[in-house]
C-alpha cells in the first residue's frame, strides 16, 4: 500500500511540474509578445517624428532657395547684365547655404563661391528642376574621409517663363544628422537614410559609407545579409509610409523601423539590438520561472501532507485487515480521527474487531 502513497505523490508532481511547465511557456510568449508590441508602438513613432523633422529641414531649404532663385530673377528681369558674382553672393549670404554654382543652360558655370558643383549637373535633381521649372532636392551626400553630410537643392532661374540659369545651393546636414544620432532610442542604435536603391547615403557608421554599404546587393551574395536586403527592397517598392520589423542582419537579431522622406524619395532606417529591448523581458522572464517553481514546491509540500493524512488510515486498516485474514484478533486497531470516509472505515473495523 506503500506504493499507492508514492503513486499519488507522483502524480501530483507531475501535474504540478506540468502545469508550471505550461505558466512558463505561456508567460514566456506573452512577454516576448508584449515586448514586441511595446517596441513597435515606441519605434514606429519615434522614427515617424524623427523623419518629420528632417522633412522640415528639407523644406526650409527648398524654401530658402526658392526665394533666392526668384530674387535673382526679379533682379535679372529689370537688368540682364547685372554683375552674375555679387548678386550671387548678396543672395547666397541670405540663402544661408555653405556653398554654390550658377549655370547657365550650357552647363557652364557663371558663378560660384568655392568648389566647383559641376559634377553635380548628371544627377536627377538637377534635371527635374529643369524639366519642372521648380526647385528639387538631392539624396544626402556623405563624405567619407570626413563624415560630413551635405543637401544639395537646384532652383531653376526663370525670366519670361524661360529657364535661364540653374542655382545649385549646398547646406550642412551634418548637425540635424547628429541630433538623429544622438536621439534617446537605444544604447546601440544606428540612423541611416538609404536612397531608392538602398544605399546608404548617410550613417552614423561612416564606414558604411565608405564601403557603399547596400544590403540589397549584399544580400545576393552574403547570407547576413539577405533578410535586411529583401526588408529593403520591400520598403523601397512598397506603399507603405512607414514601419517596423525583427530580422537577423551580419549575425544579430535588430529592430528594423522605417519612415519615408517625402521629398528626396529618401528612407529613413532605425536599427537597434533587439537584445537591448528584451534585457528587460528576460529578466521578468526569470523572476516569472522562480515564482512558479517556489509555487511549485509549496503545492508539493501540500499535496504530500494531504495525501499522507488520507492514505497512512487506509495503510493502516489495511494491515490490520491483513492481520485479521491471518488470525490476529487481538492487535489493536488504530482509529482516526478525521470525520471522513477514512474516520468511518477505521472506527467500522474496530467495532467489527
Amino acid at each position: 500500500m506503500k506504493n499507492l502513497l508514492a503513486k499519488l505523490i507522483g502524480s501530483s508532481l507531475s501535474t504540478v511540474f506540468i502545469v508550471a511547465v505550461i505558466m512558463i511557456a505561456l508567460g514566456f510568449n506573452s512577454l516576448l509578445s508584449i515586448s514586441k508590441e511595446i517596441t513597435y508602438d515606441m519605434a514606429v513613432p519615434l522614427t515617424e517624428q524623427s523623419a518629420g523633422i528632417v522633412d522640415s529641414v528639407f523644406d526650409s531649404y527648398k524654401r530658402r532657395a526658392d526665394y533666392a532663385s526668384e530674387k535673382i530673377g526679379n533682379v535679372l528681369l529689370n537688368d540682364e547684365n547685372a554683375d552674375m558674382s555679387s548678386l550671387a553672393e548678396s543672395i547666397a549670404s541670405l540663402n544661408e547655404c555653405s556653398n554654390y554654382s550658377y549655370f547657365d543652360m550650357t552647363g557652364n558655370v557663371v558663378a560660384k563661391r568655392d568648389k566647383d558643383l559641376s559634377g553635380l549637373k548628371d544627377k536627377d535633381f538637377y534635371k527635374n528642376a529643369i524639366q519642372n521649372k521648380k526647385t528639387t532636392l538631392s539624396e544626402p551626400v556623405t563624405d567619407s574621409s570626413s563624415g560630413s553630410v551635405s543637401l544639395y537643392t537646384a532652383s531653376p532661374i526663370v525670366i519670361s517663363g524661360q529657364v535661364k540659369y540653374i542655382f545649385i545651393s549646398e547646406y550642412d546636414f551634418t548637425v540635424i544628422f547628429n541630433q538623429l544620432s544622438n536621439m534617446n532610442y537605444g544604447k546601440t542604435r544606428e540612423i541611416s537614410i538609404i536612397n531608392k536603391d538602398g544605399l546608404a547615403v548617410a550613417d552614423s557608421d561612416t564606414s558604411k559609407i565608405e564601403n557603399q554599404f547596400n544590403p540589397i546587393s549584399l544580400g545576393e551574395t552574403d547570407k547576413n545579409y539577405k533578410q535586411l536586403g529583401k526588408y529593403y527592397s520591400t520598403i523601397i517598392s512598397g506603399a507603405e509610409t512607414s514601419g517596423m520589423t525583427m530580422l537577423k542582419s551580419d549575425g544579430e537579431a535588430r529592430f528594423i523601423s522605417f519612415a519615408n522622406l517625402s521629398d528626396s524619395g529618401c528612407k529613413l532606417i532605425i536599427s537597434v539590438p533587439s537584445a537591448e529591448f528584451f534585457s528587460s523581458a528576460k529578466q521578468t522572464i526569470i523572476v516569472f520561472i522562480a515564482v512558479a517553481v517556489v509555487l511549485m514546491g509549496l503545492v508539493f509540500l501540500y499535496s504530500f501532507k494531504s495525501f499522507k493524512k488520507v492514505v497512512a488510515p487506509i495503510i493502516n486498516s489495511t494491515n490490520r485487515l491483513k492481520a485479521l485474514s491471518e488470525g490476529d484478533l487481538n492487535s489493536p486497531v488504530e482509529i482516526s480521527n478525521q470525520k471522513n470516509e477514512v474516520g468511518i472505515l477505521s472506527s467500522s473495523l474496530e467495532e467489527t474487531i
